[in-house]
């Protein structure tokens, strides 16, 4: 059974096209916290979920060679939030090319720049931790985490919803 490819992909920081610069992309996971939880009389622990993702999310970006106008835009530096956004061209099992696009809102939190060699490419590496990721799919979003406006879409639903009601927020 075939799937989903990626065929290419691309990345903007601040608006401005970094086509061919960056290499690859880790995006973060949504990992939910959870609490081990065992009652009387039960015969094992289960876990319980907290509705609230466990971790900070971070967004690794390796670059094929030092881009110094990167290195400009994602500065490190405390609390300069920058815009980025990733954006693949998936082709799905019946030919057609889906688009992915994955928005970021990020300090970056490290550069790593590789060990310099004569003759060779140096590639840099950026982690990014982010204060608002959205992930959308053909137009349609799958994912969203909004940690300061309790806002939290995981799979299309909408887990933050009843807080924000609650909160009136």
């Amino acid at each position: 059974m075939s799937q989903n490819v990626l065929m290419g992909f691309s990345l903007f920081v601040e608006g401005r096209g970094h086509a061919g610069d960056c290499s690859k992309v880790d995006l973060p996971d949504l990992e939910l916290k959870t609490e081990e939880f065992q009652a009387g009389g039960w015969t094992a622990p289960i876990d319980v979920v907290l509705g609230r993702l466990a971790k900070v999310l971070e967004v690794e970006a390796t670059y094929n060679t030092f881009t110094p106008d990167v290195m400009k835009q994602t500065t490190v530096s405390p609390n300069t939030h920058f815009s980025y956004v990733f954006r693949g061209a998936y082709k799905t099992p019946e030919g057609k090319i889906v688009t992915r696009k994955v928005t970021a809102k990020a300090v970056a939190k490290n550069i790593k720049e590789e060990a310099w060699e004569p003759g060779k490419k140096v590639s840099m590496t950026t982690k990014l931790t982010c204060s608002y990721y959205r992930d959308e799919w053909d137009g349609e979003v799958i994912n969203e985490v909004d940690p300061t406006n309790c806002g939290l879409i995981l799979d299309r639903v909408d887990h933050g919803a009843g807080l924000r009601g609650a909160l009136g927020i």
